[in-house]
């Protein structure tokens, strides 16, 4: 039947009702498309389930595109083009740059990709056209010129076999591990290019890297390596690192474990910890009064009754996304779903989780779950938690949209004093009691 391109937006359905692009598609039978579509699922990435009259397809908060067996999945998120850039710009601190040559790729089905990559591609080129970090290497070597200090050890070993002495030296050279990994940021964009004049102005620029910088194969240990090695001294390199990491996790390469079986034969942003990170970053530099601290877990709320604990199991400690301590004593706590909750219903686990959080309060406790929307009549909404004798109230949990066109609008690069009181305002909301 050929390849079918089917797009989704974040959380949509698509059933294989008459006249769906999914009617009489079914996946291949094979034990590696099988797996992965189970894995998919499993994970709650994009729900995938053999139907008889053909396929249902659930996307999640992840976007970009896959390809399995004979479609290919494109899912775009509800906010695109500048404003979303202006939002990963500020969660990433990704600085704006203007490329230094002309390229204009054809911005469609993978335009969040190409806006990533976009961006990893003026971060390099400012990263060349203003010099690449050096740093000096160890190099043992026999030299007719002796360089360095002489290696006394070998040469009492091995002696004099030449008219060369063993040296050891620390030239300063571009052929770094932080250059090294750049190079495979270029290359890894390469392959995920689609636009022909995208995809040759990364090799062009790979190009220029590789007349001073060889290539190496980037896997967990090497990055947690370079973020060992990364100062103030290199403080340049911090968005172009991120924004190879974002490719290389979200194309299967889990940054914290080995590379994902079978791999993910596409890419695969999560917009809701894109969401807990921009949040995070806004909360913290726009309440001056408040002291923000990102998933701290509740002390005290739960505990193993020690007669009936055999596996001597730790106390489990929730960790809302944040917890924010206010000048007067108080605690808020809030959580950052990267769901709809003005046009998508609240799901039980969501409830129940903040739930718990607005319990772990003295009466009556209250929770928040911010959530993304791009829908300007949306407004807060209220569950208010009961004692189911009494019927007195416990506690309450409030959906309390963002609205991330408003947001993306709050954040120009160098922010003057009107912009930050307007930031802060916007933060301060957040936080209040429901009206």
């Amino acid at each position: 039947m050929g390849e079918l391109t089917i797009r989704l937006r974040e959380w949509q359905s698509v059933f294989p009702d008459q006249g769906s692009p999914t009617h009489g598609r079914f996946l291949p039978q094979d034990r590696v498309t099988q797996a992965l579509a189970d894995s998919l699922s499993r994970e709650g990435v994009l729900d995938i389930q053999d139907l008889r009259g053909g396929l249902r397809l659930k996307a999640s908060s992840f976007v970009g595109f896959l390809s399995i067996g004979e479609l290919r999945i494109v899912i775009e998120p509800k906010i695109q083009g500048m404003q979303l850039m202006a939002l990963l710009r500020y969660a990433y601190g990704l600085r704006d740059l203007r490329l230094l040559t002309r390229v204009a790729p054809s911005i469609g089905e993978n335009s969040f990709l190409d806006l990533l990559i976009l961006q990893l591609l003026a971060e390099c080129q400012e990263l060349t056209a203003r010099g690449l970090h050096r740093r000096y290497e160890p190099v043992a070597a026999r030299l007719a010129t002796p360089r360095g200090r002489l290696d006394l050890q070998t040469l009492a070993r091995d002696g004099i076999i030449a008219a060369e002495l063993p040296c050891r030296y620390h030239p300063r050279v571009e052929d770094c591990l932080l250059n090294q990994v750049l190079l495979a940021g270029l290359r890894l964009a390469a392959e995920f290019a689609r636009d022909r004049d995208l995809r040759s102005e990364l090799r062009r620029t790979a190009a220029i890297l590789e007349n001073d910088v060889s290539r190496i194969s980037v896997n967990p240990t090497t990055i947690e390596r370079l973020r060992w090695q990364m100062n103030r001294m290199t403080v340049a390199y911090e968005p172009a690192i991120s924004l190879i990491e974002i490719l290389l996790d979200s194309s299967g390469m889990s940054l914290q474990g080995a590379p994902q079986e079978p791999r993910l034969p596409g890419f695969l942003f999560d917009m809701n910890r894109f969401f807990q990170r921009l949040l995070g970053r806004f909360l913290r530099e726009n309440l001056p009064d408040h002291r923000v601290h990102e998933e701290k877990a509740i002390k005290g709320m739960m505990a193993y009754s020690p007669e009936h604990n055999p596996r001597a199991c730790r106390a489990p400690a929730p960790r809302p996304d944040y917890c924010v301590k206010t000048n007067d004593g108080k605690t808020l706590l809030l959580d950052a779903k990267y769901r709809d909750l003005w046009s998508e219903d609240l799901p039980r686990e969501m409830l129940y989780q903040l739930a718990i959080y607005a319990l772990s309060q003295k009466p009556p406790g209250r929770a928040t779950i911010l959530y993304p929307t791009m829908d300007s009549a949306a407004r807060d909404s209220v569950v208010r938690i009961c004692d189911p004798a009494s019927g007195s109230p416990r506690a309450e949990v409030v959906q309390r949209p963002v609205n991330l066109a408003r947001l993306a609008a709050l954040l120009p690069p160098r922010p003057g004093f009107s912009e930050t009181k307007q930031r802060q305002e916007f933060a301060s909301r957040l936080l209040m009691n429901p009206s």
